[in-house]
């Protein structure tokens, strides 16, 4: 009798320990601890990305990353690179996921998802330059542009006549326009409709459409994460209005109903 009298706090305890470790088993599996990586090329500015001390810390596709991410059970993560980089890192599936792009900027072989973010390129102008009515108006003129971005239409048009002024951001193409150290320069027209809300400096002027895209994202084939259920997940975050919302808010034109009923697979 005495041997079990000892024995039952020792059970006691043994069976509490096990209790225990089932409950942290349990939420560990309820709770998503898996990453999925979003690369962020450094050359993005608001709205699409605010980057402070080499941080995301805002912007639409921090917020769209971790409705992804969420929608399939997962935690985001946004990887940093510098343009040049982005595509050696989702080729070796050191990330997920590149949103914002499209199929012609890159060279690389990727699973597409359906079109989300409806955008356009901008020739703008400084207030005192000269008003353009051509793209051939811009022949050996210094513009401004982003290192390791591909600007088809005007290489097309220009030549070797396209001078190109690259930096390496969106926020440092547009303040060298605004102190005149030229007076053309291409920009995303959310980032020039973001900067003419916040700037102090005299507004840019949007002179022409370099051309209108609907951009999507880049999976990587490598990710461990199956594309399909990739698809599924945007496939309800469109159906449900997250992602029209998510858009409107940062100024993103929304996909209309029918197009997103168009882009479910």
């Amino acid at each position: 009798m005495r041997t079990r009298t000892r024995l039952r706090p020792a059970l006691g305890k043994l069976c509490l320990c096990l209790a225990l470790a089932g409950s942290a088993l349990a939420n560990a599996a309820a709770s998503p601890t898996r990453e999925m990586v979003f690369i962020l090329p450094l050359s993005y500015g608001m709205p699409l990305a605010r980057v402070q001390q080499g941080e995301l810390t805002g912007g639409l596709l921090q917020e769209f990353g971790d409705a992804l991410a969420s929608r399939l059970g997962h935690r985001a993560r946004s990887l940093l690179l510098p343009q040049v980089r982005v595509e050696a890192a989702l080729a070796t599936g050191k990330a997920d996921a590149l949103c914002y792009a499209t199929p012609e900027w890159m060279t690389g072989d990727y699973n597409w998802s359906v079109p989300l973010f409806r955008g356009s390129l901008i020739v703008v102008a400084r207030p005192d330059a000269p008003a353009l009515h051509s793209l051939d108006e811009l022949a050996d003129q210094p513009v401004g542009t982003i290192s390791g971005h591909r600007y088809p239409q005007l290489e097309t048009a220009l030549g070797n006549k396209f001078i190109r002024e690259d930096v390496s951001t969106t926020e440092l193409n547009l303040r060298k326009l605004s102190v005149g150290r030229m007076q053309y320069g291409i920009v995303d027209q959310m980032a020039l409709l973001y900067d003419m809300k916040h700037a102090d400096a005299a507004p840019l002027r949007a002179d022409l459409v370099l051309g209108s895209f609907t951009a999507q994202c880049a999976f990587s084939r490598r990710s461990r994460i199956p594309f399909e259920e990739v698809n599924r997940a945007l496939a309800a975050l469109l159906k449900d209005g997250s992602l029209n919302a998510l858009f409107t808010r940062y100024g993103c034109p929304p996909l209309s109903p029918a197009r997103a009923r168009r882009s479910l697979p």
